[in-house]
Formats: structure tokens, C-alpha cells, sequence
């Protein structure tokens, strides 16, 4: 049989929500059936996370890494690889690489057929980008000619096929794998919090997008009886958060609690997973955290979760303003149990499920 030969293209096997749905679906490619190859950027010899992935994948899988850290620093020998590979298909799934290959295949730089993974909607790259206009233009000029966009949601399958005139058969909505099993297995040892009134946690990198600043400031109006507010990850705006949480007095309440290997038992031991991002697709924490049977409290601004929640999960409440979530809050009684959780994740988030879905559609593309 004449296997297909399909190529992930991500910086690295570890990082955020992105990378985990990629590393995700090359750990499920049936490599009797595809030749799979990850082409990475260059490693980080001290990423921990990365080695342990490495690991975790088939030896069927073939891995490439470039020689540089950065797409600038990559650019050019991208283009020879891809070139020296001739795959069939190129899969990726963070907005400046899905931009960079699109561009690439529009300027017939690659015949090869072009799959991307969307995470957020077009307008919000839009905005947030150095250069709005530019991005404008490329996304109106570049994206119909990619062979197959996966979103996760209705809402956003609706947004691209209005602004990026894709053709209705080329877009799908494809939800983001969950290892219920495994994460549950990592969430039996829970952390279990000492305080008696409402156990807030946060995670994420700690970046502008995903909002902890407004969290932390919102937590001190709130002013809830012996709450905490956990807030998991790393990133360059640590100082910064730090610092406010000082300077709010917050030292007792608040805790920045890094990265952790395994986040997943904080989560576990917590009433509410709450979310703060100025702009989000579909975030894994919170399905993560649904998976651990933790309720879900988000902004608004997260499109995926405002779709669920208006659908079959309760357990999601979305909030539009600081005086909508203070008065869930306040209200608000934790179940607490001697045992973890039972999951509050559907079917439709099961990762063989969606590979299955994934197998699917990318077949159909040689049927075309």
C-alpha cells in the first residue's frame, strides 16, 4: 500500500494548547497507514516536558528538527525541507505558522495539500497583531486556497467562511482531544487546599491575552471570605502579576504557583477553574478541568465555551461583566467529596473519536 505521507509542522512537542492538540494527534496516526514526520524548530536541551513526549510517540514517527528557535531563524531552510520532503499533506495548528504556510502555498512555494488547525477567530488575530491591515489582506487574499481549516466551534466555522471566503466543503469543526483517562489517573494524588471558603484556580501562560492581571484585581473586589485564588503556569508577565499581587495585599490569598509537571492534581483539588482571557478559542484547561469533574467560570470573550454552555453544560457559567461574576460567586456553594470528581466531559471530546473524525477528513481529501 502506498502510504500517504503527512507532515506536522509546530515549534515543539511541549508548550501550549496548540501543541498539545498537534502532540495529541500524531500520538493517535496510524503509521501502517501514513508515513508522519514532526518537524520541530531547534529543541530546548532543558525542556522536560519535550523529552517526555519524545518519548511517549511511536518510533514509526519520524522526527525533524530544524535549526533554529524562531520561524525568522527557520524560514528559509522550512522551504528546502518541505521541498526535499514532497509530503502529501502539511498539517499545523498556531496562527503565525498556519499564516506563513498558507502564504507559501498561495505563492506555490508547496503543492502539498494544506491542512491548519484554527484556535481563535480571524478578527481577533486580526487586532492583536502588529500590522492589522497587512493581516487583513492576507487572510481575505491567502486562506482559500488551504485544502482544509479545523475549527472548534460553529461559531468560528461561521466567522471564517464569511471573512476568509473558504469554501464551505473545506471547513470542519473538529473538537480538541481530551485523555479523560489519563489526566483523571494523574488527578487521583488532588492537592487538597487547607482553606475553608471558596478555592479558585487559574492556569495558563502568563501572558496579556489570557487576562490574569484583570483576575487578580477583580479577586480583591470581589472581597470573598477566605477565598484563594491558585493561579498554575509561567510566562513574562510573572513580575508584573507579582508585583500587583504585593501591592493589593494579596500575598495571603493569591499564590503564583509556576509551572507545575503535573497540573492537573491542583485542578482537581480546587471548586472552580476560572478563566480570564481577553480573547480564546476553545482552552484545553477548561476541558481539562471538566474532565476532573471541577466546574468551568469564564469571560465571555472565550467563543468555544460561550457555544458549550448555551448547549448541554451546565457546569460552564460565562460571565460578561465583573458584577455577573461577582454575583455567581458570591452565591456560589462547592461540592466537596472525599473522591475525584465523576467528569463532566461529553463523548464528543473523546481523542479516538476525534481522530477517527481527523482520519476522516483527510482521506476525503484524495477523493477530491
Amino acid at each position: 500500500m502506498n502510504k500517504k505521507h503527512i507532515v506536522f509542522f509546530m515549534p515543539s512537542l511541549s508548550g501550549g494548547g496548540a501543541e498539545q492538540v498537534t502532540f495529541n494527534l500524531i500520538k493517535q496516526m496510524n503509521t501502517e497507514k501514513y508515513n508522519v514526520t514532526a518537524l520541530l524548530f531547534r529543541r530546548s536541551l532543558e525542556d522536560k516536558k519535550e523529552k517526555k513526549n519524545l518519548k511517549d510517540l511511536s518510533n514509526q514517527i519520524n522526527i525533524i528538527e530544524l535549526k533554529g528557535s524562531r520561524l525568522r531563524e527557520v524560514f528559509f531552510e522550512l522551504i528546502l525541507k518541505i521541498r526535499e520532503l514532497k509530503p502529501d499533506i502539511i498539517f499545523s495548528s498556531l496562527a503565525y505558522l498556519n499564516m506563513t504556510l498558507v502564504i507559501l502555498k498561495k505563492l506555490r512555494v508547496t503543492s502539498s495539500l494544506l491542512v491548519i488547525r484554527e484556535a481563535n477567530m480571524p478578527e481577533m488575530n486580526i487586532s492583536h497583531s502588529s500590522y492589522p491591515r497587512i493581516m487583513k489582506t492576507l487572510y481575505k487574499w491567502s486562506y482559500p486556497c488551504v485544502d482544509l481549516v479545523i475549527v472548534s466551534s460553529s461559531m468560528m466555522k461561521k466567522e471564517f467562511l464569511s471573512f476568509c471566503n473558504i469554501e464551505k466543503e473545506n471547513i470542519k469543526i473538529m473538537m480538541n482531544p481530551v485523555d479523560s483517562d489519563y489526566l483523571r489517573s494523574k488527578a487521583d494524588d488532588r492537592i487538597l487546599f487547607n482553606n475553608k471558603g471558596l478555592r479558585l484556580i487559574a492556569s495558563g501562560s502568563l501572558t496579556y491575552q489570557k487576562g490574569f492581571d484583570r483576575l487578580i484585581r477583580w479577586f480583591k473586589e470581589l472581597d470573598l471570605s477566605e477565598a484563594t485564588l491558585n493561579i498554575l503556569g509561567d510566562g513574562p508577565e510573572r513580575d508584573n502579576l507579582r508585583n500587583l499581587i504585593k501591592h493589593l495585599k494579596l500575598e495571603s490569598q493569591v499564590s503564583l504557583l509556576g509551572y507545575k509537571k503535573n497540573p492537573w492534581k491542583w485542578v482537581a483539588g480546587s471548586d472552580i477553574l476560572i478563566l480570564s482571557s481577553r480573547w480564546e478559542g476553545m482552552p484545553n484547561v477548561a476541558l481539562e478541568s471538566l474532565a476532573l469533574g471541577v466546574p468551568v467560570v469564564s469571560s465571555s470573550e472565550s467563543g468555544g465555551l460561550v457555544e458549550l454552555s448555551v448547549k448541554d453544560y451546565k457546569s460552564i457559567f460565562i460571565y460578561k461583566t465583573f458584577e455577573d461574576l461577582k454575583s455567581f460567586l458570591s452565591k456560589y456553594t462547592p461540592i466537596r467529596t472525599g473522591e475525584l470528581k465523576q467528569s463532566l466531559l461529553g463523548k464528543e471530546f473523546d481523542q479516538k473519536e476525534i481522530y477517527y473524525l481527523f482520519e476522516k477528513n483527510i482521506d476525503n481529501l484524495f477523493i477530491k
